[in-house]
């Protein structure tokens, strides 16, 4: 047996970055993982202290907002929602969230809203 050429198949293990017996890594997954490194899961856990919406499956459900408009939430929605949070505020929670531009990079913000995406 020799060196594999391009003709042989590889691994699906190693063409995908994959340690056997374990998940392939996806944009959601990096998504969850931002989300718990920035700190957002400290307040929208259902079971968190502070009171702030759950975010998992958000992406495409309709938004009630405090001063009585309604919105999709889109990328856009959601992009403002961390960079501009205190624009466009759930009905019934408070207006404390913090801004996270200049801490939240274009690939957090991407890999967060694929977060929202997946069921």
């Amino acid at each position: 047996m020799g060196e594999p050429t391009s003709s042989e198949p590889r691994s699906s293990a190693r063409s995908t970055n994959v340690r056997p017996g374990t998940s392939p890594v996806t944009m959601a997954s990096r998504g969850f993982d931002t989300y718990r490194r920035l700190g957002c899961s400290g307040c929208h856990e259902p079971s968190s202290s502070v009171h702030a919406p759950e975010l998992r499956g958000l992406y495409g459900r309709t938004v009630h907002l405090r001063d009585g408009r309604t919105l999709a939430a889109d990328e856009a929605y959601i992009r403002d929602s961390i960079l501009l949070p205190k624009r466009d505020v759930v009905a019934g929670y408070e207006p404390i969230m913090p801004s996270f531009q200049g801490q939240a990079t274009e690939g957090d913000i991407l890999e967060l809203i694929a977060w929202m995406k997946s069921p």
